[in-house]
């Protein structure tokens, strides 16, 4: 497989949920807790053994953590959490993809993790590393890799410092008459038949373990249509709970599409490759609920936004996947309703607030 490199000079760019700092609550216990490894008890960790967790660095983050939707309902969980699940503990997970500085690139690039992610999904389109010259953008400034890619005269594809990869098809996969496909203003059920017909025609290029459809989003764009993702996550019958939490976070797969609504990009999400740490208590959504009107949280959301914190009973059990956190932790994520005005292109849209509570059971 050839390589050729060149240097860039130019900001490093990562998609990641939107979100900030406005009042922090940690998931802590006092400093002399031992981290439970996994080689320790599979059971869970006793209250006592729950480690001090820094939650995730908010003020590194970029983007404002509001939606515009008619009700907190018209937009679509990410996770697939139950409130009828009967939860004591979660996996916790190291970040081996931590960012220090405040761009989004890990600490520690792993050019060879790169380069083996990468040669995963270029053999989906039968390509070999024969087949492959690899490319390679680093930093100007401090020759840090910031992503390998390559173009074929069928697909181009590149795998980014976190181990996302994406796959841009030169032949677009075009959706039979009567299916809308992939666009702005597509909505929930025509989405949901451009997911069912890419499941059933073209399963072997979402290179996932009993995929199954995950359209998450609905939040209203510029454009005054709702905003869906047309992602796919595994699924099995033998998963766990933790196991379907984990699956919505890393390892999907968005599918995107072009002015004709054809499906023209694959984007796979990191998988989990941290250390296990071990099962620690959770925290129940009524704890969550109860710390979340005292104020602490996590938010992007400004403080002159005045949220409506009585009003959470709209919330999910997730993990926040982010390179600006040292742990894989899960977090109770609340969509609040904002006292700020209604939207001006339509007095019925109203701006939702994003909200995080960390589920690590604290002292706090």
């Amino acid at each position: 497989m050839k390589r050729f490199e060149r240097k860039i000079n130019r900001k490093f760019f990562l998609q990641i949920s939107t979100l900030s700092v406005l009042s922090l609550v940690g998931c802590a216990v006092p400093e002399s807790s031992a981290v439970a490894s996994s080689n320790e008890s599979s059971g869970a960790a006793s209250e006592n053994d729950v480690p001090v967790f820094p939650l995730a660095d908010f003020s590194a983050m970029d983007g404002s953590g509001t939606l515009l939707a008619y009700t907190a309902e018209d937009i679509l969980p990410e996770s697939p959490w139950q409130t009828s699940w009967s939860l004591s503990s979660l996996p916790v997970y190291k970040n081996s993809l931590v960012s220090t500085d405040g761009t989004g690139i890990p600490a520690q690039v792993d050019e060879a993790a790169m380069q083996n992610r990468i040669l995963e999904k270029f053999k989906l389109w039968g390509l070999s590393e024969a087949d492959v010259s690899l490319q390679a953008d680093r930093n100007a400034g401090d020759n840090t890799l910031q992503r390998l890619y390559f173009n074929t005269s069928d697909v181009a594809m590149e795998v980014d410092a976190q181990l996302n990869v994406s796959a841009t098809l030169a032949q677009p996969i075009s959706f039979p008459k009567g299916i809308k496909g992939i666009q702005p203003d597509s909505s929930y059920s025509e989405l949901l038949e451009a997911a069912q017909y890419l499941l059933d025609n073209h399963k072997e290029l979402l290179d996932l373990t009993e995929p199954q459809i995950a359209i998450c989003g609905g939040g209203y764009s510029a454009m005054g249509f709702p905003a869906y993702s047309l992602t796919f996550r595994r699924s099995g019958k033998q998963q766990t709970p933790a196991e379907q939490l984990l699956a919505a976070a890393y390892g999907t797969v968005t599918v995107t599409g072009n002015e004709k609504g054809e499906a023209v990009r694959f984007a796979w999400k990191h998988e989990q490759t941290g250390e296990y740490l071990g099962e620690y208590p959770i925290i129940s959504l009524k704890t969550a609920q109860e710390l979340l009107r005292s104020a602490k949280y996590l938010t992007l959301v400004s403080d002159d936004s005045e949220p409506e914190l009585s009003e959470c009973n709209n919330a999910e059990l997730l993990y926040l996947d982010t390179p600006f956190a040292d742990y894989s932790l899960p977090y109770y994520r609340f969509l609040i309703r904002l006292s700020s005005s209604a939207s001006e292109t339509d007095s019925a849209l109203h701006p939702y607030g994003i909200f995080y509570v960390c589920a690590v059971k604290s002292d706090l």
